[in-house]
């Protein structure tokens, strides 16, 4: 496809062809195929996030092209410290009131160059958890129960 700038001048005003290369659709966008959370104690669900506790986060990407994949980590709440795939997740103790929900997202761009043209496709991928107190949260239920029964 060709399509012309306009250049604007003290002078004149002139075209000048610029060429666009648009990618061909051969190569394919990675898939991230699941985003994994761990926390740190044995046994731990899945979907119980402490405040102050952090939790390694994972995401399996597929692609099956031969680019060059890079990937940034984002949240709601907190800090995520990441090194490609595999990510820290730390939300603090002043994200309270909980439970609350947060979310963790990554983003996967692959880099590509065809005919000379370096070239993007992305993929995301997002969690939704509870964000807890558990200390806290189980001293209050304590406390009601005592209220109430005492």
């Amino acid at each position: 496809m060709l399509l012309h700038r306009v250049v604007e001048s003290a002078l004149a005003q002139s075209y000048q062809p610029v060429e666009v290369v648009a990618p061909s659709g051969r190569n394919r966008a990675p898939v991230v195929q699941a985003l994994g959370l761990v926390g740190p104690r044995p046994r731990q669900p899945a979907g119980l996030i402490n405040v102050g506790e952090p939790v390694e986060a994972s995401a399996d990407v597929v692609d099956e092209d031969a680019g060059t994949l890079t990937y940034q980590w984002t949240t709601t709440v907190g800090e995520v410290a990441s090194t490609g795939g595999r990510a820290t997740w730390t939300v603090p103790a002043s994200a309270a009131p909980t439970p609350r929900a947060a979310s963790i997202s990554v983003m996967v761009t692959e880099t590509y160059v065809e005919a000379g043209v370096e070239h993007r496709n992305r993929a995301e991928a997002t969690r939704t958890v509870t964000v807890h107190d558990s200390q806290t949260e189980i001293f209050g239920l304590g406390q009601t129960f005592l209220d109430r029964f005492a």
